[in-house]
């Protein structure tokens, strides 16, 4: 195992250690999964290959929402301790990808493949959450990701804004787990949904087209 330390934001290991650390707190293997990508290196016990530039919790699992595998939730937050909390609430039932900014969150949804949905800081240097749900929502290619904001802003305003922006849920801060669960278990399921219809409908517009064609 190695024991983990900040720089630059990120997560870099050190090998030679009995245990992994973030702020002082013990993780274990198992807690933290069989792969760590950490300041771009996928870490598997002794083994290491270069990878992007975020950190992954969980299996390593084909990308669909069909719940019988692991929908992927992105977190994008700028203090480690918001991320680290939020990794061990969601990685037993997701995989999970993080993100210290609101630059490096665009990169990451640019991926292959994409979060299934995004849960997002709003009051972050750089780029805030109001400027990165602005981007993706313009974007046809990202507008379908569902965003929900995790926030210790609390003015209707401040909520309003970003429903208008095309967030699908305001979660505050310090979040109570049971709540964030179910918030984002609904939000995927909702996704899920839409997608199928989306899906039945591109479907039915290529057989319609199809027949149309075989009876000229």
């Amino acid at each position: 195992m190695f024991e983990l330390e900040i720089l630059n934001h990120w997560i870099v290991p050190q090998q030679g250690k009995n245990h992994s650390e973030i702020d002082g707190e013990p993780f274990n293997n198992a807690e933290m999964g069989h792969k760590i990508p950490v300041n771009g290196v996928f870490t598997d016990g002794n083994r290491s290959v270069p990878k992007t530039h975020f950190c992954t919790w969980g299996n390593n699992l084909s990308h669909s929402l069909d719940f019988t595998q692991k929908p992927t939730i992105l977190v994008v937050d700028d203090t480690l301790d918001n991320l680290t909390l939020m990794t061990r609430l969601l990685k037993d039932l997701y995989k999970v990808k993080i993100a210290n900014n609101g630059e490096n969150a665009l990169k990451f949804v640019q991926e292959d493949p994409q979060p299934d949905l995004i849960l997002l800081d709003i009051m972050m240097p750089g780029l805030s959450g109001y400027d990165v749900c602005k981007i993706l929502k313009d974007d046809p290619t990202t507008r379908d990701i569902p965003i929900i904001f995790l926030t210790a802003i609390t003015a209707t305003d401040d909520e309003k804004k970003g429903l208008e922006l095309g967030a699908v849920d305001f979660i505050t801060k310090p979040v109570n787990p049971p709540i964030v669960m179910a918030r984002v278990a609904t939000q995927l399921h909702a996704k899920a949904a839409a997608d199928f219809l989306k899906d039945k409908a591109a479907y039915l517009e290529t057989e319609v087209a199809k027949r149309s064609f075989l009876m000229k």
